[in-house]
C-alpha cells in the first residue's frame, strides 16, 4: 500500500512566512501528497499571498485559534496520515521521507525536534520513550508528529478549549485509544517561540487555567500507572507556576480540589520532604510554604 500524507497548516497573519514555507514543502526529497491550510481570520494579506503561492486555503472567522483550525484541516485532509505544522517553522527537507517510513495504521511517528527562543536553542528527543512519559515527562510538539488520519479522527482531534497543552491532550487520547508509537531518533522538526506568540501572551495565569483544563481531561483514569505520571506532573507543573506567580493560586486550587474530590491526591513529583509537608497540609499550603522558604534561602545567600 502507498503511504499518502497530508500537510495540515494553520494560518493567522502568515504572509511573511509564506514563501519560507513555500521553499520548505517543494524542496522535500519525497514531496508531501496534499497541502491544505486554514486561515483563522487574518487581519493581512494571508489568504491573498497563499493563494499566489498555489495553496488550497479553507477560509474561517472570526478567530478560534490553533485547536479549531486543525480540527477543520483533520476533517478536509484526504491522505492516510496527517502533518500538523505551525506557519512560522521551517521543515526539514528529508521530513517526509524519514517519517513516512515509520508509520503504519493506528500509528504516531515522532521524531527528535529543536525548541528556539530568541535567546536560547534546546533539543527534545534524546530520552523519548514510546509510552505516556511521552506526555507526563517530555514535550511533543505538532511539528515532530506524523499521525495515522483514522486515529486522531477517532478522538476528536483537538480539544478546542486548550490554548495550551493541547498537544499533550492530543496524544494522550491518541495514546489512550491504543496508538503505536514509533520513535525516529533523527533531529527533522523546529519549534521556534516567538515573543509575540499567543502561547506568551497568556502568561502563568493562563497558563494555570490550561493546566487545570488539561487534567480535568485526563484524570480520572483506570490506569494506576498513569494517574500517578500525571498527578506527578500536575504537582511539579503547579509548583513550577506557583513560584513564578503567586497569583496562578486560585486555578490550581480548583485543580487540586478537583482531583480531590475524585480521590486524587498528588504528593509526588517534588521530593521526598515536600510529599511528607503534602501529606500533613495539603498541596496548597505545602506549596505555599515551600516558596516561602526557598524565596529566604536565596534572600540569605
Amino acid at each position: 500500500m502507498t503511504r499518502k500524507i497530508s500537510l495540515l497548516v494553520p494560518l493567522f497573519n502568515s504572509s511573511r512566512y509564506l514563501d519560507r514555507l513555500k521553499h520548505d514543502i517543494d524542496h522535500q526529497t519525497r514531496p508531501f501528497d496534499e497541502v491544505v491550510m486554514h486561515d483563522d481570520g487574518s487581519t493581512d494579506d494571508t489568504i491573498e499571498k497563499a493563494a499566489e503561492l498555489g495553496f488550497r486555503v479553507i477560509r474561517g472567522g472570526p478567530q478560534k485559534r490553533q485547536s479549531h483550525a486543525r480540527n477543520r484541516l483533520l476533517a478536509a485532509a484526504t491522505s492516510s496520515f496527517v502533518h500538523f505544522h505551525d506557519h512560522d517553522d521551517s521543515i526539514h527537507p528529508q521530513f517526509v521521507e524519514r517519517m513516512l517510513t515509520a508509520c503504519s495504521s493506528n500509528s504516531v511517528a515522532i521524531c527528535h525536534f529543536a525548541k528556539t527562543t530568541p535567546s536560547e536553542r534546546f533539543i527534545f528527543g534524546h530520552d523519548f520513550t514510546n509510552d505516556y512519559n511521552l506526555v507526563f515527562n517530555n514535550f511533543v510538539h505538532v511539528n515532530a508528529m506524523v499521525v495515522c488520519k483514522d486515529l486522531a479522527r477517532s478522538v476528536s482531534g483537538f480539544d478546542e478549549d486548550l490554548t495550551l497543552c493541547e498537544e499533550k491532550d492530543f496524544l494522550f487520547k491518541i495514546l489512550r485509544q491504543g496508538a503505536l508509537v514509533t520513535i525516529v531518533p533523527e533531529l527533522l522538526a523546529e519549534w521556534r517561540i516567538q515573543n509575540s506568540s499567543f502561547m506568551s501572551s497568556q502568561g502563568w495565569t493562563g497558563a494555570a487555567l490550561m493546566l487545570r483544563r488539561f487534567m480535568q481531561n485526563c484524570l480520572p483514569n483506570d490506569s494506576r500507572e498513569t494517574t500517578e505520571l500525571a498527578l506527578e506532573y500536575a504537582l511539579r507543573s503547579a509548583w513550577d507556576y506557583y513560584y513564578a506567580c503567586p497569583e496562578t493560586i486560585i486555578e490550581l486550587r480548583q485543580m487540586f480540589r478537583y482531583l480531590s474530590k475524585h480521590g486524587l491526591h498528588p504528593r509526588n513529583g517534588l521530593g521526598k520532604k515536600s510529599a511528607v509537608l503534602i501529606r500533613s497540609i495539603g498541596p496548597v499550603a505545602a506549596l505555599r510554604l515551600r516558596r516561602a522558604l526557598s524565596k529566604n534561602v536565596f534572600a540569605i545567600a
